[in-house]
């Protein structure tokens, strides 16, 4: 079921960047767990996301409110995908955990805008 939702990916738009996704290279399709497994958060699917290699790597054991606070600070375009990723999962209410992390970064303001 991963590997098809993995090759599914190759073409689409990467949800934490928007580049489209590979199946070589740094782009290139992988599972995110999006609340951190080094965190004690699950393994369920609804804790996964497909997302390129490159935003999967420097996200790292981070969650989404921490890698977005630190893309925002940098003026990395990234963080309004991320806040738009975290938008949807909350309208699909994907986890219930989401929504206090999705509060706390809309009212982050970047010290320049993004671009």
């Amino acid at each position: 079921m991963l590997l098809d939702r993995l090759r599914r990916a190759k073409g689409r738009p990467c949800p934490y960047c928007g580049v489209p996704m590979t199946r070589q290279g740094k782009y290139r399709a992988t599972r995110d767990h999006v609340m951190p497994r080094a965190l004690g958060h699950d393994l369920n699917n609804g804790n996964c996301a497909i997302v390129c290699f490159r935003c999967n790597n420097e996200k790292a054991d981070l969650t989404l409110e921490q890698w977005f606070y630190r893309l925002a600070h940098l003026s990395d375009r990234r963080a309004l995908h991320v806040l738009r990723f975290l938008e949807q999962r909350e309208a699909q209410g994907a986890d219930q955990r989401l929504p206090r992390a999705l509060q706390s970064v809309r009212y982050a303001e970047p010290e320049t805008p993004l671009t």
